[in-house]
């Protein structure tokens, strides 16, 4: 395979023994639309689980959505740029197209921040909705607003950075040609702001811990409750690794090899977090599915025989069920956290308890169905007391 000279003048001769048909391409495009897939799927089930509650979509549902769209779009350039050559060696690219990889690399990073903002915007809304109305401790409130803080200067800081980043701005793929102008070490400012980034992820994966770990239920399902909410923790990989592929960017001589999982791990961090976004709301279609198999975290206690059915002799016997339920709908937006525990008494006296902690408010549509309750604990205690005709 012959080499444009042009490129051997920008980059060098191919190393000896290199196989210039070697190519990322095919894995790279299955990866990103097996991802856009895969986060069209979670979308579209959020929005059946939350018609299927007799709901209206919430800030949080149109975000998911919006962001959707915005990875959609880049999952079309990463495509585009593999046609071009991204996910080749840059030895097998001829320079017109390189020129035109380098064109979308410029672009794609403007759409990348705005799907990363949408959606992280989208979570922290459906943090407030469950936990931001009840007076939350001052972690909470600390992590939230510095999540919010960091969320929102990050677009801000990339979009301005990269629209002055060359004078002129086509210098950004004219440089490679001989063209004339100055730039800024776009690889260093993309691999310092994706280690921003992360971090901003990882406060927002910590944001719903401390009012998660105040609740007043077993280690066991409250670990369970943490477990739905820590799924955003692959977002939290996959943007590792995308920081990964730009540190190897930065170091590259063979560009385009470079740029091609650079791409794809670009696009498959906004996507994973769409899905985590969207797990913790399928609580509905779980229940629909359980002739299927589908199940939810559940702890039951053995159930003893009722006064009814014991003898008079028999010792008074004690009933507890205690389950977490997540994601279940009643009418009002109480789908992320529930607790429910009932205790009943034996022999002639019956005592219930009932305790539910809802996530309120943020109805979508309107205004909240208990305006400012977030996490409730409603408490009912009922007690009966029944006597035998002959005991008077």
């Amino acid at each position: 395979m012959a080499t444009d000279p042009v490129i051997t003048k920008i980059f060098g001769p191919a190393p000896d023994g290199l196989n210039l048909k070697e190519s990322r391409q095919t894995e790279d495009n299955v990866i990103s639309i097996v991802l856009i897939i895969v986060a069209a799927v979670s979308v579209t089930l959020r929005i059946i689980a939350r018609k299927m509650q007799g709901l209206f979509l919430r800030a949080d549902d149109y975000a998911m959505v919006v962001g959707l769209f915005l990875v959609a779009a880049m999952v079309a350039m990463s495509i585009v740029a593999a046609g071009y050559g991204a996910g080749r060696h840059i030895w097998s690219v001829d320079v017109g197209n390189f020129m035109n990889v380098m064109k979308i690399v410029y672009c794609l990073p403007f759409i990348y921040a705005a799907s990363q903002t949408v959606i992280k915007f989208g979570i922290l809304y459906f943090y407030y909705c469950i936990f931001g109305q009840a007076k939350p401790d001052s972690s909470f409130r600390i992590m939230f607003f510095t999540a919010t803080f960091l969320t929102t200067v990050y677009p801000l800081i990339l979009w301005i950075t990269m629209a002055v980043a060359c004078r002129p701005v086509h210098y950004y793929w004219d440089q490679y040609i001989g063209g004339t102008g100055t730039c800024i070490d776009t690889n260093a400012f993309y691999l310092a702001l994706g280690v921003v980034n992360m971090i901003n992820d990882m406060i927002i994966l910590a944001v719903p811990l401390p009012p998660i770990l105040r609740l007043k239920m077993d280690t066991k399902k409250k670990l369970a409750v943490v477990g739905i909410m820590m799924m955003g923790g692959f977002v939290c990989v996959a943007s590792i690794i995308r920081i990964y592929y730009l540190a190897k960017l930065n170091e590259a001589i063979d560009a385009t090899f470079a740029i091609g999982p650079a791409f794809v791990w670009t696009t498959v961090e906004p996507a994973v977090g769409i899905v985590s976004a969207c797990l913790p709301t399928f609580r509905p279609l779980f229940r629909k599915a359980k002739a299927l198999g589908s199940t939810i975290p559940r702890i039951s206690m053995p159930t003893y025989p009722s006064s009814s059915q014991r003898t008079a002799s028999e010792p008074k016997t004690w009933h507890r069920q205690t389950e977490i339920e997540l994601g279940e709908g009643r009418g009002y937006d109480d789908d992320e956290a529930r607790l429910t525990s009932n205790v009943s008494g034996g022999g002639h006296t019956q005592m219930s308890a009932q305790s539910d902690v809802e996530a309120g408010g943020c109805v979508g549509g309107g205004a909240p169905h208990a305006a400012g309750r977030g996490i409730v604990v409603q408490k009912e205690f009922r007690v009966r007391e029944e006597r035998d005709s002959d005991s008077f």
